[in-house]
């Protein structure tokens, strides 16, 4: 949308849902007798389902869910690799500023992603979540200054870890 009817959004928000596929081929670099490549040596979906809700003329509820889906990978290590699909969800209360900006506490939950060696299954489950704040502020008419926190609330798997972030944003059309 331009800017006039991203601007109107802000003044007089509707309902809007939303609908987005991504697809990733098995690009980059690949050898099936290394454990650590660039490539994965198979092709991987993303579909996802979003809603924004308007509750008062300056809050905003934003939620979205999703899955990614993955092939199997037949060249890992000489064995067929397999990857069970990873659903997320994520949910924004925001609330628009008279300024043009906006804050929003954020959250976030997926889980899946069990992988199997040729059909045996691995211990590997990925069940996370997370919640933080996101805060916007517009500087001048095409420029953003937007800071954000969040941390792990749910970490059965990876690295539980505090984000900290400042990001500067410039709108060119």
């Amino acid at each position: 949308m331009d800017r006039e009817a991203f601007l109107e959004l802000l003044r007089d928000p509707g309902l809007i849902l939303g609908a987005s596929i991504r697809i990733v081929g098995p690009t980059g670099e690949y050898g099936g007798d290394k454990l650590i490549n660039i490539g994965t040596n198979r092709w991987a979906a993303r579909l996802q389902l979003g809603h924004i809700q308007p509750l008062r003329p300056q809050w905003l509820l934003e939620m979205s869910a999703g899955a990614w889906f993955f092939q199997d990978n037949d060249d890992f290590l000489g064995h067929t690799r397999g990857q069970d699909p990873i659903a997320a969800a994520e949910v924004h209360l925001i609330r628009i500023m008279n300024s043009g900006g906006w804050i929003a506490l954020d959250g976030n939950y997926y889980s899946g992603g069990r992988s199997y060696l040729d059909g045996e299954r691995q211990p590997d489950l990925r069940r996370n979540s997370r919640m933080g704040i996101t805060l916007a502020r517009p500087l001048k008419r095409r420029h953003l200054l937007k800071a954000g926190f969040s941390r792990g609330v749910l970490t059965e798997s990876g690295g539980d870890f505090t984000v900290a972030s400042l990001t500067y944003a410039v709108v060119i059309h």
